[in-house]
């Protein structure tokens, strides 16, 4: 992947750190969840209580894009950072206890909550339009390498006190806080200040916005609300399962890179896919990312061994390939970016419903009917959104099939908690 030139990629390297530190710290924190909680409850409530977390983000996802719109991305960042650390000092002083636990969850909540969407809009602000694409394929390759490099500190630290995880994750998120206090401000542009104003007065409900704006949108708006609610509940299921079966397991062989797997996709295949994305064959690739990603996730819960990453990989490819398409329609659709952080917490809204869902769901289903038939379940919820958004791209066939490459793509959803 080229980049524009040396001084633009310098002039935004705190970004790429602290995307790639928060992922690391942010992501070890989260899949460690599960493992601590199976000491401390019952796996049923602790799947209950990752759900709860992800739950108050769901609530509170759209009044945290116009927070965002109004306070900053740059200044709600360090607060997400600084959240996360809060609670991995409190695992580090206190040890694992109920009482601490509930405080860990509590904080991830708060943490992840102005992230994602932050990011998003972040990286939307300031991206030029010159090379937006290869911006946000190095948006996207940053966050993955810290996902990847999380996912590894868990394999290394799984047997570790929590006291040693809580000093890491803190570690990890001091540094992440204090590349983002680097950060440049976003560019303020008047016209969308005046513009959000102006509709603030016109349209107290925060939420018949959000669905004016969703409607403005469609169908590529809709496809996206049900792809992302049916991969954040499948990797909702995947996250909280493996990291307890990689503890249960007497030797995990290649299982143990099960959870790098789908980041590595994008540090291998983004560059690539975005280009496809950027045709204009934007239905055939939607369709061949949906076949691919529900086949793919159906034979990968039935392989807890070598076969998982094989297929693994597979799915990953075909949700990428999906996601960066309809995310590449989306943009095209919407012309004026006049409420960019709204748009971002609106999807992340209905992502954080298949978190809540994902993880209630094996936390009920894994000591009942085992690590694959779980994943299983999950991979249910993504053919079911095979089936419905099928009907919507036959639906939209005369639109999709020749929309030109877009000139700012939009961040497309992770694999991973964000």
């Amino acid at each position: 992947m080229s980049l524009p030139s040396k001084s633009w990629f310098v002039d935004n390297l705190p970004l790429w750190l602290y995307i790639t530190l928060f992922k690391a710290g942010g992501w070890l924190y989260f899949i460690t969840l599960p493992v601590f909680g199976e000491r401390v409850f019952p796996i049923w409530m602790v799947g209950l209580c990752i759900g709860a977390a992800s739950l108050f983000q769901l609530l509170l996802d759209v009044p945290a894009g116009m927070i965002l719109d109004r306070w900053g991305y740059a200044r709600l960042l360090r607060f997400s950072s600084i959240s996360l650390i809060m609670g991995g000092v409190i695992l580090s002083i206190f040890g694992l206890h109920s009482w601490t636990y509930l405080s860990f969850i509590l904080f991830s909540g708060i943490g992840w909550l102005f992230f994602g969407p932050g990011v998003d809009a972040y990286t939307l602000r300031i991206a030029p339009r010159t090379h937006t694409g290869r911006f946000m394929s190095i948006r996207r390759l940053t966050s993955s390498l810290g996902a990847v490099i999380g996912a590894t500190l868990f394999t290394l630290l799984l047997n570790k006190p929590p006291q040693t995880i809580g000093i890491v994750v803190a570690a990890i998120l001091a540094c992440a806080t204090i590349v983002g206090s680097l950060l440049k401000k976003e560019p303020h542009r008047s016209h969308i200040h005046k513009a959000t104003q102006t509709h603030s007065v016109t349209h107290p409900h925060i939420f018949a916005r959000a669905l004016h704006t969703i409607k403005a949108l469609n169908p590529a708006s809709s496809m996206l609300i049900f792809s992302g609610f049916a991969a954040a509940t499948f990797y909702g299921i995947v996250s909280f399962v493996i990291p307890l079966h990689l503890k249960d397991a007497v030797h995990a062989g290649p299982l143990q890179f099960a959870l790098s797997i789908f980041d590595l996709t994008v540090i291998l295949c983004g560059g690539f896919i975005g280009r496809l994305a950027d045709s204009n064959k934007k239905r055939l690739f939607v369709f061949l990312g949906l076949c691919l990603f529900a086949l793919s996730s159906t034979f990968m819960s039935m392989n807890l061994n070598s076969w998982f990453l094989v297929f693994g990989f597979m799915a990953s490819v075909g949700d990428e390939l999906l996601t960066v398409s309809l995310w590449s329609w989306l943009n095209h659709l919407n012309h004026d970016h006049v409420h960019d952080g709204l748009i971002a917490s609106i999807i992340a809204f209905f992502q954080d419903l298949g978190w809540v869902i994902g993880p209630i769901i094996a936390g009920f289903a894994y000591t009942r009917f085992g690590a694959s038939q779980t994943i299983l379940f999950g991979a249910g919820v993504v053919c079911i959104s095979w089936a419905i958004n099928s009907i919507a791209l036959r639906n939209s066939a005369g639109t999709i099939l020749h929309t030109p490459p877009s000139p700012l793509p939009v961040p497309y959803h992770d694999r991973h908690k964000e």
